[in-house]
């Protein structure tokens, strides 16, 4: 099942209790609930100038998150987290979806 939330973005619903969401035709953002009050986030961020800007902002908003050899952010979440870094998960849409701009 998916449900639109925007003119380029997706939810898509698992028979689990998985949830993707879906920009651009592409798989953005992935949740799997766990049994505890959390659920883990996981995205891939494959440019290294990317990759280090989003760790930046993690670090200095001392948010506890794993960057394994697949390339994927993993974070442990809860709806608390989320509306007290909801900025901080904007900004790192920003800049995983930024046009890289080449400079002569």
């Amino acid at each position: 099942m998916y449900i639109n939330l925007f003119l380029y973005t997706k939810i898509h619903l698992g028979i689990n209790s998985d949830i993707s969401i879906v920009m651009n035709g592409r798989n953005a953002y992935y949740f799997d609930k766990r049994t505890q009050s959390t659920s883990i986030l996981w995205f891939n961020v494959k440019d290294d100038e990317k990759v280090e800007l989003i760790k930046s902002l993690f670090d200095e908003n001392n948010i506890v998150y794993n960057y394994n050899r697949s390339k994927d952010f993993v974070l442990n979440i809860d709806i608390e987290m989320i509306k007290k870094f909801k900025d901080i998960f904007r900004k790192i849409n920003e800049i995983r979806f930024k046009s890289v701009v080449l400079e002569d």
